[in-house]
């Protein structure tokens, strides 16, 4: 557990920046959905998760055909903050 917690004191502002986007992202399409079609909170949550997955991985994606690195540690920071987004479309 202490090596969890020191990598993420140690994660950086990128990874930070990576897990808030996606926790946003996640959020704001479940809420949007729920208000729309009014769909059971675990489905809205999941459409959050992947709307918020796919917009990370289009996000490396572009960094890599524009020549930067693929970096799989921006993908977890990704997974990370979508998935505490879709613990929050519960609480909904």
């Amino acid at each position: 557990m202490a090596k969890f917690i020191d990598k993420i004191k140690n994660a950086g502002l990128d990874k930070w920046m990576h897990g808030v986007a996606c926790f946003f992202i996640c959020a704001v399409v479940a809420l949007a959905v729920y208000g729309i079609w009014e769909d059971p909170k675990p489905v809205c949550g999941f459409i959050g998760w992947i709307a918020a997955m796919c917009a990370g991985l289009a996000k490396e994606l572009v960094d890599f055909f524009r020549g930067n690195k693929f970096d799989i540690n921006d993908l977890i920071a990704d997974f990370i903050g979508a998935t505490i987004g879709f613990g929050l479309a519960f609480l909904m």
